[in-house]
């Protein structure tokens, strides 16, 4: 046993330390056959894998895409409740003008003003939105890469 242990030991001082293989040591070792099988076994379970990997990927792809249909029919959804809760809250203050003022005209207006309002406020929100479409930086940048800078 010590022997054995002793020819190890001196095999393991005569291997060069850079990595690098000897010719004798290339064909001759026992272990490269249970090795190369170790590594065949070791790309076979890699390859299932990602076999596996990518069906599941393809299923839960189609799962998110039958989940963004029903997320878009959902959104369309809210949309229509949002309109109907802005609604009722128009008739809401219209109402209490009414019922303050005893007036059926200037609750009317006041409905009527509040969506003016509303309106107002979106048509002022897509006019600040829709300046940086144009792309007000870049085509500044651009202009002074060109030596046509603001002055």
């Amino acid at each position: 046993m010590d022997e054995k242990l002793n020819t190890q030991t001196a095999q393991q001082e005569n291997q060069p330390e850079s990595g690098s293989v000897d010719a004798a040591d290339v064909g001759a070792a026992p272990d490269d056959t249970a090795s190369t099988a170790a590594i065949t076994d070791l790309l076979a379970q890699l390859a299932a894998t990602g076999a596996d990997i990518t069906t599941l990927l393809g299923q839960e792809l189609l799962l998110a895409l039958g989940d963004s249909v029903r997320i878009a029919v959902l959104g369309r959804t809210l949309i229509h409740l949002a309109a109907l809760a802005w609604l009722s809250f128009s008739i809401l203050v219209s109402w209490i003008v009414f019922d303050v003022a005893g007036s059926g005209p200037l609750a009317a207006l006041t409905f009527l003003l509040i969506q003016v309002a509303a309106g107002l406020l979106v048509l002022w929100m897509i006019r600040r939105y829709s300046a940086s479409l144009t792309l007000p930086r870049t085509r500044e940048h651009l202009g002074a890469l060109m030596g046509r800078g603001r002055q």
